[in-house]
């Protein structure tokens, strides 16, 4: 969910609505006032996490920080707590094991230490087991060894080359009327924008305007040679630069962003 509206739909519908606060998507602001403001039960309310960066887990924390980020939009601690626990447990068909401090459950137990809205964990028993103290995780891992497979995913039928980044234009020379994708920071809904771009010997000059990239997504899975190749706005370079990734959901194919 994204709006409070679509918190509202789902729960009236008798479904669960997830409200997700991630490294990139901050969308618990709005969809909690389905809650605060809107006055919705929250037993099908879900807290959620989604993209959380190895940065943002070390700098901030993970649920912990999501259960401070609603009680900070005005979400009582204890009803914060029970929309990342119990609730969750029951959407996913877990409560008879997990999500409560219950007998026959598994002991997954925090203790907190000071304001209860401040989610100060100090010590986290898994199954039973201490894990982590103080913030210093005292679980011993085996260690595991990755398969060839995982570490070498990226197929690519080539390296690619500039020429594979051209957006060929219907007309030599002019304007093209163009569909641009303008991203939102931390939203994970674009927005569609028609702007009129130059073209110049039948390549779409998408430099020529200010803000302006291309983005490329080429398929690494299988090294189809399948690619796509469009313009995005709002990426935020200054300078000729480019990135790429292939932490790209869904498909998670090589994704490239640049403007030289």
């Amino acid at each position: 969910c994204v709006t409070a509206d679509d918190v509202i739909e789902r729960v009236r519908l008798g479904m669960y609505a997830k409200m997700r606060r991630g490294s990139a998507w901050h969308d618990v602001a709005k969809t909690i006032t389905a809650h605060t403001e809107h006055g919705i039960d929250t037993r099908r309310m879900m807290l959620v996490t989604d993209d959380r960066s190895s940065e943002s887990l070390r700098d901030e924390g993970h649920m912990n920080f999501v259960l401070r980020d609603a009680i900070a939009q005005g979400v009582k601690p204890i009803t914060a707590i029970q929309m990342a626990t119990i609730n969750t447990a029951e959407r996913f068909g877990l409560a008879r094991d997990i999500g409560s401090i219950t007998p026959g459950s598994f002991a997954d137990i925090i203790l907190l230490d000071g304001n209860l809205a401040d989610i100060n964990v100090v010590l986290t028993i898994a199954a039973g087991v201490v894990v982590a103290e103080n913030g210093v995780m005292t679980a011993e891992l085996a260690k595991f060894t990755y398969p060839e497979e995982v570490l070498a995913s990226v197929h690519l039928p080539q390296r690619p080359t500039s020429e594979d980044f051209i957006i060929a234009a219907p007309i030599q020379t002019g304007e093209l009327t163009t569909r641009v994708i303008k991203v939102r920071e931390n939203h994970v809904e674009t927005i569609e924008r028609m702007v009129s771009i130059p073209v110049v010997e039948g390549q779409l000059d998408v430099n020529a305007i200010e803000g302006l990239c291309k983005i490329a997504v080429l398929e690494r899975h299988k090294g189809t040679g399948n690619k796509s190749v469009a313009v995005v706005e709002g990426i935020g370079f200054k300078e000729p630069a480019a990135i790429a990734m292939t932490v790209a959901h869904d498909s998670h194919n090589v994704l490239v962003i640049g403007n030289d």
